[in-house]
């Protein structure tokens, strides 16, 4: 009986010791800008930052118009930038890039982005 006391003791006071962490997720992406000089088109944001220290990666895309659906222009781009020779056939209206750190933490910003033709 005794063993059996002392080995719940034990266990209580380990599970009170095992702390669960909370992650936190990246700060929100601003200050979208868009240049379509030369025959790149570059992409650049105000860099996430994470609490936490875990790595960031973003996926980019833009709207046209109000009412158009986003188009995905990249996923996993681990600056804050991106430079594509992909053809971008309309100037777009709204730029969106969400922020992720690999615990699953995500943050998006919505913008107009500042467009440099």
């Amino acid at each position: 009986m005794n063993k059996i006391i002392a080995l719940l003791a034990i266990s209580v006071v380990i599970m009170s010791c095992t702390k669960e962490t909370i992650n936190t997720a990246p700060t929100t992406p601003t200050n979208f800008r868009v240049d379509f000089g030369g025959t790149n088109t570059d992409f650049n944001w105000k860099a996430s930052t994470d609490a936490d220290g875990d790595a960031i990666t973003y996926d980019i895309s833009v709207l046209d118009d109000a009412n158009s659906t986003p188009k995905l222009i990249a996923t996993g781009v681990t600056t804050n930038s991106y430079s594509t020779t992909a053809v971008i056939p309309n100037i777009p209206r709204t730029m969106i890039v969400t922020a992720k750190d690999r615990k699953g933490g995500t943050t998006t910003g919505v913008e107009l982005p500042t467009i440099i033709l």
